[in-house]
């Protein structure tokens, strides 16, 4: 049996049409009204469910307009009487106030109609939209409220489809790098964004999270559209969308951490530097006492003075050593990674430990007899050191054994052979309830006055940015003992300098600037021993009127960092300025930061020895002759 075809309903009658018409909307739960202006009105049943009236109730258009919310009725009146008056068909959404009290969201259309009598009659559809409405305004506020954390946790999150290179950025992100919220951004525009030195590693590791691998977050420098820097943390991983992949993530502004990481760890190295400082001062003065008392015997006594004064220099090295140690280590700097021998850089520090631990402690110093080959910071391994012996020190205020040992093993979470330092104490322990706290910046368990507890987290963060892991095991009773563990690296360790080696035949006129007199006498007497001959002056202005006066060049210049009018910098890069061959050796008790980038400038620390400083001005070009 054929079925008939299918008919047009313009094809039924009025009545027909109506009927139809009538049941689909009852069936849609659409309102459905008649308004002849200035008559009557009629309502489908839905409208009668929707507004909260009964059925056999007597309405009239104006009981409808009544019902409108009334934020939303002069708008809506004048939208009615602009149908009417121009036949405009144009939707509109509005809220209604039922009779028992709950508020509805409706969109209604109306168009207006001539009758047969000439009567202008207005109808119209009138949709229950509140469920869709709310769902709206709920997930406007959870974008709100999404937008808000992330403006205070200085967060932001981005969509990527790698197939389209569409790039979605919240306000977040926008603010994070400093353009306008909502202009286009493009995989070009975000890169630029992204510090050059950092391009290719943050490529290396997108690659690697669109290939579906679980990573850890990265971190990486932006650069604002200002051109300010800011360190930043992304988290990212992949999404499959109906087999279509998504790169989604969130990166953080983490720029005001790292700042209060880094015065973490500078604090932690004071209070260590603090707890080393009555040591340093019982050392100091041995070595005085040692220089003093060799020193009155060659001058009561001129022929003892070779015996005697081999000692002094002795002396002096020894309290050298011991300073630029303490500089070192005090000295907020960069992180200088180098490929080190962990084992010989813990058994260097072991003297700084001795002092520190005093007499009540029992210091075991173990390491393999190979190489323990890491890459990390010689100076942030030795404040690592510093800082669990001094930690198990006051977890011992009666004294013990502490045990400090290097060894090569398998590490789980480096996923790698590692160089592992362990610190053992003896002391009463950490409670269960501290244990995952005592990296946390200023938890302690000590006694006000006692600690500030910076200790432990400047190990946790100088770790870290070193590459390595930190641990901590503490049975009840029986002490603690913390692991920190680094990547053993296939490398050759870095050579250290060879001692120089001087003679008595250097030849030139070298100009010494210090303003310190007894220092400007001592270092220009000692070049005059090895055969130079020397001019003097006590800042960077005088030197400069020295050399303008003289009609034959130097053939060198030894000059102090600081110094008044003019300091040892300026005066070197005013110096190769003018007389571009020139040699400048300076001399520092610390690394500064500005010295001129030549191979025609050279560094020498205080103390140090006349053969050291005949080395760097050889090392700057050959003597005249």
């Amino acid at each position: 049996m054929t079925a008939p075809p299918v008919q047009r309903l313009a094809s039924l009658s009025a009545e027909q049409r109506a009927e139809v018409l009538g049941a689909a909307a009852d069936l849609a739960g659409v309102g459905v009204f008649r308004w002849e202006i200035g008559g009557a009105t009629y309502w489908s049943d839905p409208l009668y469910e929707l507004l909260g009236f009964d059925f056999d109730e007597t309405v009239r258009a104006e009981t409808f307009l009544e019902a409108i919310h009334p934020d939303d009725a002069a708008r809506i009146r004048a939208a009615f009487q602009a149908t009417i008056e121009s036949e405009r068909v144009e939707p509109s959404e509005y809220r209604i106030v039922r009779r028992d009290g709950a508020v509805r969201h409706l969109r209604g259309v109306g168009a207006p109609l001539m009758t047969a009598e000439g009567r202008v009659t207005l109808v119209g559809v009138l949709t229950d939209i509140t469920d869709r409405r709310l769902a709206e305004i709920d997930a406007q506020l959870y974008l709100r409220s999404l937008e808000e954390a992330q403006r205070i946790a200085s967060t932001g999150s981005f969509f990527v489809n790698p197939r389209t290179r569409e790039i979605r950025w919240t306000e977040g992100m926008y603010r994070i790098v400093g353009l306008e919220p909502g202009s286009v951004v493009t995989p070009e525009i975000a890169l630029e964004r992204m510090h050059v030195e950092d391009r290719d590693r943050q490529l290396a590791w997108w690659r690697r999270v669109a290939d579906g691998e679980s990573l850890d977050p990265i971190r990486l420098r932006a650069v604002r559209a200002d051109g300010e820097e800011r360190v930043t943390l992304t988290h990212g991983a992949r999404l499959d969308v109906g087999g279509d992949p998504r790169l989604i993530g969130t990166t953080m502004d983490v720029t005001e951490r790292v700042q209060l990481e880094e015065r973490l760890r500078q604090a932690a190295k004071m209070e260590a530097v603090g707890a080393l400082a009555a040591g340093l001062a019982h050392d100091f003065n041995n070595f005085l006492t040692i220089i003093g008392g060799n020193v009155e015997i060659a001058l009561r006594s001129p022929e003892k003075a070779e015996r005697v004064l081999t000692d002094v220099m002795q002396a002096v090295d020894r309290s050298a050593s011991l300073t630029r140690q303490l500089l070192a280590f005090a000295r907020q700097q960069p992180a200088r990674p180098a490929v080190v021998d962990l084992g010989r850089v813990v058994e260097h520090v072991g003297g700084m430990l001795r002092r520190l631990l005093g007499e009540r402690i029992e210091l075991s110093l173990q390491r393999p007899e190979h190489v323990v080959p890491i890459q990390a910071d010689r100076t942030h391994l030795e404040q690592i050191v510093v800082n669990l012996a001094t930690n198990a020190r006051d977890a011992m205020p009666d004294g013990g054994r502490l045990d400090v040992r290097v060894s090569v093993e398998d590490d789980a979470e480096l996923g790698c052979r590692a160089g592992v330092l362990t610190v053992s104490d003896e002391g009463e322990g950490i409670a269960p309830d501290d244990l995952a706290r005592v990296f946390d910046p200023y938890f302690t368990t000590k006694k006000p006055g006692q600690g500030t507890g910076l200790g432990l987290a400047s190990v946790w963060g100088t770790a870290r940015q070193n590459h390595g892991t930190v641990g901590v095991v503490s049975p009840p009773g029986e002490g603690a003992t913390f692991r920190v563990a680094f990547p053993l690296v296939d490398l050759a360790l870095d050579a250290e300098p060879p001692a120089p080696v001087v003679g008595s035949d250097a030849r030139g006129t070298i100009l010494v600037v210090e303003d310190m007199e007894a220092v400007r006498r001592s270092v220009a007497a000692g070049l005059r021993s090895v055969g130079y001959e020397t001019l003097e002056a006590p800042n960077g202005v005088a030197a400069l009127e020295l050399l303008e006066a003289r009609a034959e060049p130097v053939d060198g210049i030894v000059t102090d960092a600081v110094m008044p009018r003019m300091g040892g910098v300026a005066l070197a890069a005013e110096v190769l300025r003018r007389w571009p061959t020139a040699r400048v050796v300076v001399m520092t008790g610390h690394l500064p930061e500005d010295v001129p980038a030549s191979d025609r400038v050279a560094i020498v620390q205080k103390p140090f020895r006349i053969e050291a400083l005949v080395a760097a001005l050889r090392s700057l070009g050959d003597d005249p002759g």
